[in-house]
C-alpha cells in the first residue's frame, strides 16, 4: 500500500482507539464479519460524535484488519 493509504489506516485506528474506547472496550476487527461492521459503525457514529469521514476512516481500518 502507498503512504497515503497507510496514513489513512493509521488515522482510522487512532480514531477508533480514542473515540470508541471512550464508552466501551474495543472489539477486535475479527470479532464481527465484514458485512456486520458498517451497521455497527452507523449505530455508534452518533454516540461517538463522529462525522461521516471519520466513520469511513474507522471502517476502512477495521476492514483492512480482517
Amino acid at each position: 500500500p502507498n503512504e497515503v493509504v497507510l496514513t489513512a489506516l493509521e488515522e482510522g485506528k487512532t480514531l477508533m482507539e480514542k473515540q470508541c474506547a471512550n464508552c466501551h472496550s474495543l472489539f477486535a476487527p475479527k470479532e464481527f464479519r465484514a458485512d456486520q461492521w458498517p451497521s455497527i459503525l452507523k449505530r455508534m457514529q452518533k454516540k461517538a460524535r463522529l462525522n461521516d469521514d471519520e466513520t469511513a476512516l474507522i471502517q476502512n481500518y477495521i476492514l483492512s484488519e480482517l
